[in-house]
C-alpha cells in the first residue's frame, strides 16, 4: 500500500476485528450504507488480520449476508 500512495492513491489499513466492529455498530445506528461507501471510496482498502479472528455469529452477517438466510 505505500507504494500505492506514493503514487497518488488514497488508502486505509484497517484490522479485520475493526472492521467487523465499526460495521456492526453502524448497524445500530442505521448507517452501513454511508459507512460501507466510505470504505468502497479508498484506492486501497488493506484488511488485516481475518484469519486470526472470531466473529460473534450476528457480526457474521456483515460480510456474509447470506449467512442469515440458512
Amino acid at each position: 500500500m505505500p507504494s500505492a500512495i506514493d503514487y497518488g492513491y488514497n488508502g486505509r489499513f484497517i484490522t479485520f476485528s475493526d472492521l467487523v466492529e465499526t460495521l456492526y455498530r453502524s448497524i445500530g445506528d442505521h448507517s452501513e450504507a454511508r459507512l460501507i461507501n466510505t470504505f468502497a471510496s479508498y484506492d486501497c482498502l488493506l484488511i488485516d488480520e481475518r484469519g486470526y479472528v472470531e466473529v460473534e455469529p450476528a457480526q457474521v452477517v456483515c460480510f456474509y449476508p447470506d449467512a442469515q438466510k440458512a
